[in-house]
């Protein structure tokens, strides 16, 4: 009896530490979010100003789009990795866990997902190669559409004052790129999953990465870049001069930028970085830095609400689901399969 109650104490406080977690997470997420939104408005007061409604309204339906397409990317890498899961519950956990990566260090969305997919059945090894698995092959989608926006940076290398950031990006797609295209491939991809599943010290996967599921995620991620492309464009279309072949150059940006500042994790969600390159790229379709520059950065605020926006839609969905089957205590709970 004594074991027991030592047990039973030891899971309350063990209860109790994970909730205490969970709220501090939040808080902080919440903090970050507040606080880059109020260090970025005092820029892009002026942007705003000049910008039409019925463009922002369209710009953030657009990123949720995107924001959605990256969630079925998530599901397809999970399918690929032997674990099927319906799409409410797998979006729940994608969209909710997202808001981590406005936490410094980048892998807090790794952490929260892993943590939310074990709700609904997703054993956290999973979920992680799931999320790992997708932000890698979305980081090689956003290289490959990217490249051309090299030429900018290029451009913004050879002088003013953030030449020395501009250098080092043009450099880094020039690493990153052959690396991510080798990563990606099925063999290699299976191979890297399958270390660090040992290092994990979790069972082995059941067959191999395949091209189907490989290029899922891809083709997800490539339709997402567009959609975020889009809700760049309506943002700067009244700037730019060069009608469709402006959207080409802000898909470009957008995929450049969201690559290349994935990577660089001490920045919560490539803050300031992406905002530097899609600045750049457009200027080759003829805007200034500084323009491009606020534009980026209304960019950045649209997208922040559309990231709480699909949070918040996909935690209330989940709490009128928990509802529901508190009332049905004999309902298998949502997601296990």
């Amino acid at each position: 009896m004594g074991d027991n109650g030592t047990g039973d104490r030891r899971s309350r406080l063990r209860g109790h530490a994970v909730t205490a977690v969970r709220v501090v997470a939040a808080l902080a997420i919440a903090y970050f979010i507040v606080v880059t939104t109020v260090r970025q408005w005092s820029r892009v007061r002026t942007t705003v100003h000049t910008l039409s409604w019925p463009d922002v309204i369209l710009s953030l339906l657009a990123a949720l789009v995107a924001i959605a397409t990256t969630a079925f990317g998530w599901r397809a890498a999970l399918a690929d990795l032997d674990h099927e899961v319906p799409i409410r519950p797998a979006g729940q956990v994608f969209l909710v866990g997202q808001l981590g990566k406005y936490l410094p260090g980048s892998v807090w969305s790794y952490v929260l997902q892993m943590e939310l997919g074990r709700r609904v059945g997703i054993p956290r090894a999973r979920a992680f190669l799931a999320s790992l698995t997708s932000t890698g092959i979305s980081i090689t989608v956003g290289l490959v559409i990217g490249v051309a926006g090299v030429r900018g940076t290029l451009a913004a290398s050879h002088g003013g004052t953030n030449a020395g950031l501009a250098r080092v990006a043009f450099y880094t797609v020039l690493a990153l790129l052959p690396v991510a295209l080798a990563c990606t491939h099925p063999w290699v991809l299976t191979r890297l999953v399958g270390l660090l599943l040992r290092l994990l010290r979790r069972p082995p996967l059941d067959r191999p990465l395949t091209w189907a599921g490989v290029l899922r995620v891809a083709g997800w991620s490539a339709v997402g870049y567009v959609f975020f492309g889009l809700h760049l464009w309506l943002l700067a279309r009244a700037q730019l001069t060069d009608g469709l072949s402006g959207f080409g150059v802000c898909v470009t940006a957008i995929g450049f930028g969201i690559s290349v500042s994935t990577v660089v994790v001490i920045a919560p969600s490539g803050i300031g970085v992406r905002e530097f390159l899609i600045a750049a790229t457009l200027t080759v379709a003829g805007l200034p830095f500084g323009t491009g520059y606020a534009i980026a950065f209304v960019s950045r605020l649209v997208a922040t609400v559309a990231d709480v926006l699909a949070a918040g839609g996909a935690a209330l969905l989940a709490a009128r689901q928990l509802r529901h089957e508190g009332a049905d205590t004999g309902r298998e709970p949502a997601g296990v399969r």
